[in-house]
């Protein structure tokens, strides 16, 4: 099976109150890591549309899904995985 990543802007939550636009970055629809963007990126009018359109992840779920992607041995920074899309991962 050759899996699909997909990218999107989110709003992810902090502890502490603290809430920042990440790109998320999702394996099949689980959401696996996050890049912090610049903050020019932050303030596009397209990027915080798109992340108000969207339900905020908290920094917990991320951490849940990448745990639960690792126990099923789908998450692409520690398995082998054959994608469709490659080029779209995240540098490490």
């Amino acid at each position: 099976m050759d899996y699909t990543i997909t990218t999107c802007f989110r709003w992810l939550l902090f502890p502490k109150n603290k809430k920042e636009i990440v790109k998320i970055y999702k394996i099949e629809g689980f959401p696996f890591s996050f890049d912090r963007l610049p903050e020019l990126a932050r303030n596009e009018p397209e990027i915080i549309s798109e992340a108000n359109e969207k339900m905020a992840i908290r920094i917990e779920q991320m951490s849940r899904w990448s745990n639960y992607l690792i126990a099923e041995e789908a998450h692409p920074f520690f398995f082998d995985l054959k994608l469709k899309n490659p080029e779209e991962l995240p540098t490490i």
